[in-house]
């Protein structure tokens, strides 16, 4: 199952980000059917599986069983609770479970969406050279965590790095390949749009 790790500050932001798109987390967006949001920091994880008409949220605390909820997806974008298993939670925490995972969903889909672009196919002689995901991490799901800038955010696989936007500078290089053959890059301009400048320092 894919997990989304959340610190606090990640949290706060979140509901800021809420509270500014409200509309786009009313969409009731589902990228994910199933996800685990792990706060590590509270120690609560949500396990939440959504089907059209339904979200069951389990809850843990420091590796505890809390209990479950589940809710009725509502046709204009609200989440009603249908059942619950679990009376240690207030009308505010349930609330706060599912604008979690209402608001998360939501950045999913509709923050920057540069990370989601489709990638431009790769020779087939770089096909073969690549590394295949191991069955071990296929079966454990991806890990995404939180990124944000100043005018942006976005969720992205955790490992994974984002291109500068713009058009950019690459530096010269040497570039090495597996037959021992090094070759000088020079530099050069690289993507699209406004030109961005870089400072080094040495």
């Amino acid at each position: 199952m894919d997990k989304i790790v959340l610190s606090n500050d990640d949290l706060n932001f979140l509901l800021e980000w809420r509270n500014k798109n409200a509309d786009l987390v009313r969409t009731s967006a589902c990228p994910l059917k199933k996800v685990k949001i792990v706060a590590p920091e509270t120690g609560i994880t949500l396990t939440c599986i959504r089907s059209e008409r339904e979200l069951t949220v389990s809850i843990t605390q420091n590796g505890k069983s809390k209990g479950k909820l589940t809710f009725e997806v509502l046709s204009f974008g609200m989440y009603r609770l249908a059942k619950s298993n679990t009376n240690i939670y207030g009308e505010d925490d349930i609330q706060s479970v599912v604008t979690v995972y209402a608001s998360t969903m939501a950045l999913i889909a509709f923050g920057d969406d540069t990370e989601r672009e489709p990638k431009k196919k790769r020779s087939s002689r770089v096909e073969k050279a690549s590394h295949k995901p191991s069955k071990q991490r296929k079966a454990n799901g991806i890990t995404y965590i939180l990124r944000r800038s100043k005018s942006e955010a976005y969720i992205v696989k955790q490992g994974s790095h984002r291109s500068p936007q713009g058009t950019f500078t690459v530096r010269g290089h040497f570039r090495h390949y597996r037959n021992g053959k090094v070759v000088w890059i020079d530099e050069y301009a690289k993507g699209t749009g406004d030109k961005k400048s870089k400072t080094y320092k040495l």
